[in-house]
């Protein structure tokens, strides 16, 4: 509200609005996971054809580690991120994963986080339609 110099009151209902339009579909909080011992990972699978999202999505529901997942096109099929502490969390995260879909997959790729050079809620196209929304 301050920085577009509006009422409260105003964002309020036009957030209200947004969830209700479902534009505004869950609220997070940015995490520094770092601090918390945690490094990310990000699992990127190549599935055999006709696997369908139910399979993939039944295997998520007893694999704490795992905070994100979607389909891609392209060379990869499906990127996870996901959170351990030490090597061998992630490779129990791993065995569990490959114990529940490892028939479905035809190859995969580990990448280890770093560190994030940029990161953004919202690209500024993003952020201008927001913006227009509240007034």
């Amino acid at each position: 509200a301050e920085n577009i110099s509006i009422d409260r009151k105003t964002v309020k209902n036009s957030i209200v609005i947004l969830i209700e339009n479902k534009v505004i579909s869950s609220f997070c909080a940015g995490v520094d996971s770092k601090k918390l011992g945690y490094i990310m990972y990000t699992l990127m699978i190549k599935l055999k054809p006709n696997t369908t999202d139910k399979d993939i999505k039944q295997s998520f529901t007893s694999l704490n580690n795992i905070f994100y997942c979607a389909k891609f096109f392209g060379e990869y099929d499906l990127v996870i991120y996901l959170y351990a502490k030490t090597p061998e969390e992630l490779d129990n995260t791993i065995y569990n994963l490959d114990k529940k879909i490892g028939d479905n997959i035809i190859d995969t790729q580990l990448l280890i986080t770093n560190k994030v050079i940029m990161w953004r809620q919202f690209t500024s196209g993003l952020y201008e339609e927001l913006k227009n929304n509240f007034k």
